[in-house]
């Protein structure tokens, strides 16, 4: 299948900015309040071209070891949304075959829903001298999170959407460019149709700990210093 989707990728251009109190307030608030919101219940109007630009500006400033930018995205126009559909419902067949018509309409539905959809995609750099795959994988979190941030500064509500389907061959076939790229989730951008449940304040200490030494770190320095005087590392 031809792979004929609307690329978005660019160098982009930093995003203000909050240098005074009151900005970063507002920028802490933004964080906090952002929550997820089910595509079903995202609808029009959807971001300008202008937001749009914006939104892929702040997935560029997000930290990027080597600013390898090993990612890129992918805008589904709406004129392919169906064609999208039948590649979820393929998708679902392959996961479940015997999956019922009710089971192919609703995964076919997935692909309709938001105005804006965008797919996100990984090629990772697998013999970087430097930058490791989990880090571009991280790189791509960044970048992801500095999106949705994005949309609901602009007043939008916004879902990633991933799972199983992601490696199915329907959608690697349609979306996948290159060998060793990898289709990693949607995101689904619209205006909330309905008011969300504020998001509940969650304490940060049942996840954080201090570091605490299990073993007397003198036992391995010997070790360790032997094995840099062999290998030639500074």
């Amino acid at each position: 299948m031809e792979n004929a989707w609307i690329d978005a990728r660019g160098e982009g251009a930093p995003i203000a900015e909050a240098e005074t109190s009151a900005g970063r307030g507002t920028l802490i608030n933004a964080i906090l309040s952002r929550k997820s919101v089910s595509p079903k219940h995202l609808g029009e109007p959807g971001p300008t071209e202008a937001e749009i630009e914006l939104i892929l500006q702040a997935a560029l400033t997000a930290p990027d070891h080597g600013n390898l930018r090993s990612w890129r995205a992918i805008l589904i126009p709406p004129s392919r949304r169906e064609e999208l559909a039948e590649l979820f419902k393929l998708a679902k067949l392959e996961e479940c075959p015997n999956a019922t018509g009710d089971d192919l309409d609703r995964a076919g539905q997935k692909a309709l829903n938001g105005p804006l959809l965008i797919a996100l995609l990984l090629n990772p750099v697998a013999d970087h001298a430097e930058v490791t795959v989990e880090e571009q994988y991280i790189a791509l979190g960044a970048a992801l999170q500095n999106m949705l941030l994005a949309a609901h500064v602009l007043g939008y509500g916004a879902m990633t959407t991933s799972g199983r389907k992601m490696q199915s061959r329907a959608l690697r076939e349609a979306f996948v460019r290159v060998p060793g790229e990898q289709l990693v989730a949607f995101v689904t951008i619209g205006m909330r149709a309905r008011n969300s449940r504020t998001r509940p304040t969650v304490s940060g200490k049942p996840y954080v700990s201090q570091w605490e030494a299990h073993s007397d770190p003198s036992q391995h320095c010997g070790e360790t210093g032997a094995k840099l005087q062999t290998s030639g590392c500074p």
